[in-house]
């Protein structure tokens, strides 16, 4: 495991393609492709699903979801 997050050490996070859309009122699905880049290259390419619900009145993330892609 040491291995693995030293790997990413120094890296960034890239988040393209973001779709936002709302379930209802109180529910909201976000879509995206997480590019995890370092040195130009990229390490990881995710695709990611979050779900959101509105509770007490704030946005609060309730489930993410996250494929590689190839």
């Amino acid at each position: 495991m040491e291995q693995s997050v030293r790997h990413f050490i120094g890296s960034n996070k890239r988040f393209e393609n973001r779709v936002i859309r709302l379930r209802n009122n109180e529910n909201a699905v976000v879509f995206y492709e997480l590019l995890i880049v370092k040195d130009e290259n990229i390490l990881a390419r995710l695709f990611t699903i979050e779900n959101w619900r509105l509770i007490n009145g704030k946005w609060m993330i309730i489930r993410e979801t996250e494929e590689p892609i190839s």
